[in-house]
């Protein structure tokens, strides 16, 4: 028994000298790990296909209950593959401003049966609620909507839709009206890193250009999402933009200097917060597969671990 013993008391060492050597890998608490906090919710809307028709047609669009007086038309015109869009709407009252600090302006989406969404621009009433723009497409088939904003060049709808198309009788298409189903982001999105109190907006003077606005308010929502680690270069583009367009204002060059400068920036800062939140999210993939990586090792090292100890169980068990 005692000669037993002694290759016992060896295996059982080199057993511990390897733990010490390779100690089970720490797992991250995931609360420690990038989050992708996106929040989307889905809607659907009406669209026409209006693919390989002639002239043109009218659809009606009419105010939600965040806008319940706006009312207006879109007209859509074929000409050579491409369809010419033109809205005229009124009674867009109150400003987009009054549905929280974070948000700006209007703007027109397409959206496709498949659900994709397709920003056709900005709407900005005047003082009477009324807005007009005329844009072209390559799309064949879509719905209409206007969601309320935090500046011109998003690139997914919030959920904050204001203003929607209703399909006539009358209106002309390819196929019946069809559902389109989409996402948006939930309008907080925006203000989960930049509480809407502390964006540059809520200080901004009473003559500040809206195109100037929105470009500091997308410079730092993309700052408070983390652009600087994940999107430094098109950040830093951002950024040079808007100082060169508040350097026009304090030097009073005028409104289209100072649009075309802001409106550089507040695309690049976008441009820049949705690669940051790619980054992000690739980040949190990564950081999950590692940590799952390092849990089998760690289960299959016990494993082992219990097979050894099986093992010399085995060989010290009394001999009959």
């Amino acid at each position: 028994m005692k000669k037993l013993l002694v290759p016992t008391v060896i295996l059982l060492a080199v057993i511990a000298a390897a733990q010490q050597d390779n100690p089970p890998a720490n797992v991250e608490p995931m609360d420690q790990t990038p989050i992708f906090r996106v929040k989307v919710m889905a809607r659907t809307t009406k669209a026409v296909n209006y693919r390989h028709r002639g002239g043109s047609t009218t659809v009606d669009l009419k105010g939600t209950t965040l806008l319940p007086e706006a009312k207006g038309k879109a007209k859509v015109d074929s000409k050579a593959g491409r369809l010419t869009i033109s809205v005229d709407l009124s009674n867009m009252l109150p400003a987009a401003s009054k549905f929280g600090g974070q948000y700006l302006t209007y703007v027109l989406w397409a959206i496709t049966p498949e659900g994709r969404a397709a920003n056709l621009g900005e709407l900005v009433p005047n003082t009477d609620g009324k807005s007009s723009i005329e844009v072209t497409t390559d799309l064949q088939a879509f719905g209409l909507i206007v969601t309320v904003e935090p500046y011109f060049s998003v690139t997914r709808p919030s959920n904050m839709v204001a203003i929607e198309n209703i399909i006539r009788q009358e209106t002309k298409g390819f196929e019946q009206p069809i559902d389109a189903r989409f996402d948006m982001l939930e309008g907080s999105q925006y203000v989960i890193d930049a509480p809407a109190d502390q964006l540059p907006s809520a200080h901004a003077g009473p003559k500040d250009p809206l195109d100037l606005l929105e470009a500091r308010n997308a410079v730092a929502i993309a700052k408070a999402a983390g652009a600087a680690q994940y999107a430094g270069d098109s950040l830093k583009k951002s950024q040079d933009m808007l100082d060169r367009a508040e350097d026009y204002l304090r030097r009073k060059q005028g409104r289209t200097p100072i649009g075309t400068a802001a409106r550089g920036a507040t695309q690049m800062a976008e441009d820049a917060r949705v690669l940051t939140l790619r980054r992000r999210q690739e980040e949190k993939i990564a950081a999950e597969k590692r940590a799952m990586q390092e849990a089998q090792a760690k289960a299959e090292a016990e494993g082992d671990l219990v097979r050894d100890y099986r093992i010399v169980a085995i060989l010290t068990r009394p001999l009959l």
